[in-house]
């Protein structure tokens, strides 16, 4: 059984765990505005992070996390769903894309690493 369990639930952020048979195996967050850590360039800036255990990589858990947290996107009143991830992050960008997610960037960070910049239209609920 999977499940995605609130965490958080505030004016700025949502905040989930992803539940697998009541193990915590994954997270995310969505956040009203766009935002990004002081190493990665402004441009690359997103309203969702989300990560999941190394164990449990490449399963399609991130998939299925980013299709469940889309909701909640959606009520907090976003139209595009802003996500990026690392360019070498195949399992990522592959669940970014699976989502609907068209790569708009390619962004270089200070410390040679690439940020792909995503884009997740949202339909009206």
């Amino acid at each position: 059984m999977i499940e995605l369990r609130q965490t958080r639930d505030d004016d700025r952020l949502a905040a989930f765990d992803l539940l697998v048979m009541g193990q915590r195996i994954g997270f995310c967050q969505i956040r009203r505005e766009p935002s990004h850590a002081p190493d990665i360039p402004a441009e690359a800036a997103s309203h969702f992070y989300f990560e999941v255990r190394p164990d449990f990589r490449g399963q399609g858990f991130g998939k299925r996390l980013l299709t469940m947290a889309l909701p909640r996107a959606r009520q907090m009143g976003l139209t595009e769903l802003i996500v990026t991830s690392l360019e070498n992050n195949l399992a990522s960008r592959g669940a970014i894309a699976a989502n609907g997610g068209t790569l708009t960037g390619v962004f270089d960070c200070a410390d040679g690493t690439r940020i792909c910049r995503y884009v997740i239209q949202l339909a009206p609920m």
